[in-house]
């Protein structure tokens, strides 16, 4: 004899069945879908770690993270594993951030280097410009200073390197070690300008007014110019054997542009020496030529001895 149920009684039975499974399924398939997200996010993490890319391996890390650490991650049966995956790749994500914090400084410390670098060869080539001492004239001088100053800007702006990095501390003492000579170099240039700006200049003056002197044809303005030749050759003189006196280099150094043809400092000098003493005898004897005459006295008269009158025989 079979037994069937009133329709009314299957209905409820397969409604209790449904409402007993319903839940139950649900919660696995967001235990699985978690689990599924929680691979894709560690394999996202994993790729970006190998570009060196920390940040988007930090991003999903946490979320990996934060999935694992879910109702619906907790409850599924690899969570012990994918924990285990966690925990690895946050470990190599540590040392991925090392990496990328190292050749972060390697590539500040090189382009630091190189900013620097520039700007000491600008220094250099700047430099370079005040060896001839016919070439040396102010402008030169101030650009060899503001090289300088470049140069120690670029070294101020790269403080902060020399703690992180030894090597690069180590290149900045180099660095200072070869910038120590260039303050000898615009102190020796500014003699050599002082040099030019005075004897040489003061020479070329006495020479032109020599050269006046002698086309001059009034004897008067003849000596006055002679004399204010003298007066130039004194102070050349003067002058360079201070300079010369002061910087032995200056008596070595030959300058082109000298009043006669290239000398030494040395033979300017001993120019100027002989030259002043020739012009002084040249305005003595001057002076003498610009004297007028002697007119003679009309008060004094010449007396003429009447002969002798002869005795007669």
């Amino acid at each position: 004899m079979k037994l069937r149920l009133p329709a009314t009684a299957c209905l409820v039975l397969l409604c209790n069945l449904a409402c007993a499974s319903g839940p139950t399924a649900s919660r696995e398939d967001r235990s699985e879908s978690s689990a599924l997200e929680i691979e894709r996010s560690l394999r996202e993490a994993k790729a970006a770690m190998e570009q060196l890319d920390a940040e988007t391996a930090e991003a999903r890390l946490t979320r990996a993270r934060a999935l694992l650490e879910s109702p619906d991650g907790r409850r599924h049966p690899d969570r012990a594993f994918q924990a285990d995956d966690l925990k690895l790749a946050e470990r190599q994500l540590v040392e991925v951030k090392k990496e990328v914090a190292r050749r972060d400084l390697e590539r500040r410390v090189g382009q630091q280097r190189v900013l620097v670098e520039e700007a000491y060869n600008q220094l250099e080539v700047k430099a370079r410009a005040l060896d001839d001492p016919d070439q040396v004239d102010e402008a030169k001088i101030e650009a060899v200073g503001s090289a300088q100053a470049a140069v120690a800007d670029r070294l101020l702006e790269g403080t902060p390197l020399e703690a992180e990095a030894p090597p690069y501390a180590e290149f900045v003492k180099k660095v200072r070690k070869k910038l120590e000579p260039f303050a000898g170099v615009r102190e020796r240039a500014n003699r050599v300008l002082a040099f030019k700006r005075g004897p040489i200049a003061t020479y070329a003056e006495a020479t032109e007014l020599l050269t006046r002197s002698q086309a001059e044809e009034d004897p008067v303005e003849k000596v006055t110019l002679a004399l204010e030749a003298k007066s130039k050759l004194e102070a050349c003189v003067t002058r360079a054997q201070q300079l010369v006196g002061e910087t032995n280099e200056l008596g070595r150094l030959r300058f082109g542009e000298i009043a006669g043809g290239a000398k030494t400092g040395a033979q300017l000098l001993n120019g100027c020496q002989k030259e002043a003493k020739i012009t002084s005898k040249l305005v003595d004897k001057l002076k003498k030529a610009a004297k007028p005459a002697a007119k003679p006295n009309p008060k004094v008269t010449k007396t003429t001895k009447k002969p002798k009158p002869k005795k007669g025989r």
